[in-house]
């Protein structure tokens, strides 16, 4: 029968509520500049024609950097984690807290998880990929239509 690893009581709730108020502050810092800066930037990006099929591919290249990071950044994470799984026949892993009481999986039943989270990593990987092969593709058109 699987054990229960304990859970750490000090890395319970503070960590994950800060994360959470961080995050929500920067989404509405996010949002408040958008708003603000919004004329000036639609003015930059048109104020030379000549220039404007560039300033698009700037911005197009920053929008897919910005949306592909996240998914990568998951897909690596994920793919470190399910390693870790599969060479310790652990799971979670040894190391590093956790804030509820997940079984502890050993033997065969970390390695199958393991690999479930390197096939998702794979996924991860791939869409964020794709989102940045798609950006890529908008941006080539745009770039051919710029008088």
């Amino acid at each position: 029968m699987n054990e229960v690893k304990r859970a750490d009581p000090t890395a319970h709730r503070r960590p994950a509520v800060l994360w959470m108020v961080v995050c929500a502050a920067a989404g509405a810092a996010a949002i408040l500049a958008v708003e603000r800066y919004r004329p000036a930037f639609q003015a930059w990006v048109l104020s030379e024609p000549e220039k404007t099929s560039d300033r698009i591919n700037l911005v197009l290249g920053l929008a897919a950097f910005l949306l592909s990071t996240p998914l990568l950044g998951l897909g690596v994470y994920l793919w470190i984690l399910g390693g870790r799984a599969g060479r310790g026949q652990q799971l979670p892993p040894a190391g590093p807290p956790v804030i509820c009481d997940p079984p502890d999986l050993r033997a065969r039943a970390a390695i199958t998880r393991g690999r479930i989270l390197k096939a998702v990593a794979v996924c991860a990987i791939a869409a964020g990929s794709l989102l940045i092969a798609m950006f890529w593709r908008l941006s080539d058109l745009f770039g051919r239509q710029a008088p």
